[in-house]
């Protein structure tokens, strides 16, 4: 008995420092939505103190109208199914954090159901992505070729323009060399000049491009 008793607690420590040091958020609800648990990222990402957050609904960290929403889900978790989705919770500040949530039913220490939700905060790439889908619609828009390679010179995106012009549809030159539109002619300009001089600041000139059509 004593030897079980160890083991136990061995293993309630080895997962007492997991559950701290995960660099994802971790928080542990009762079936009322009560926060009976979290962890350090938890708190760090919604700028809340342990002390604050325990004991609390997790309706804390949304606004009103996600009241129903909430129910539901805690509803359908319940009943045994997995949740991944993501929401966007109110920081201690008043700022706006979106959070990947994974949710999944769990037994409490108690031996009652609650629920397990690990979150990782996206906020920074939800706006990265806001900022290329402002980019890549303002590239279409405009009527001039647009063409974005890597640094081997393999075509990662082309507007409109560029299909227009060239005769090629996106799926037809994305991943293709840039050479693929190049002229034999282009000989006193090097591709791999071009490209050593556009990475150390940009290079400027006229060059012979071919259609798709020849």
């Amino acid at each position: 008995r004593k030897a079980t008793e160890k083991t136990l607690i061995e293993s309630e420590k080895r997962f007492r420092v997991m559950f701290e040091l995960s660099p994802a958020g971790i928080i542990l609800i009762n079936e009322k939505g009560m926060i009976i648990e979290v962890n350090t990222a938890f708190c760090e990402t919604l700028q809340y103190s342990r002390k604050e957050i325990i004991g609390k609904n997790i309706r804390m960290f949304t606004s009103p109208e996600r009241d129903e929403q909430i129910k539901n889900n805690i509803s359908t978790i319940l009943s045994g199914k997995t949740i991944i989705h993501e929401v966007t919770n109110i920081r201690k500040d008043g700022s706006s954090s979106i959070e990947a949530l994974y949710e999944t039913l769990i037994n409490l220490p108690d031996g009652k159901p609650g629920i397990l939700t690990v979150s990782n905060d996206i906020t920074e790439k939800k706006r990265a992505e806001e900022r290329m889908m402002t980019l890549s619609r303002a590239l279409e828009s405009i009527g001039e070729c647009v063409t974005i390679t890597d640094y081997q010179n393999k075509i990662i995106f082309v507007n409109n323009a560029f299909c227009k012009t060239y005769g090629y549809c996106e799926e037809e030159i994305i991943g293709k060399d840039v050479s693929i539109i190049r002229s034999s002619a282009n000989n006193a300009y090097p591709a791999e000049e071009i490209l050593s001089d556009t990475i150390q600041g940009g290079w400027t000139g006229e060059l012979v491009n071919i259609r798709k059509d020849g």
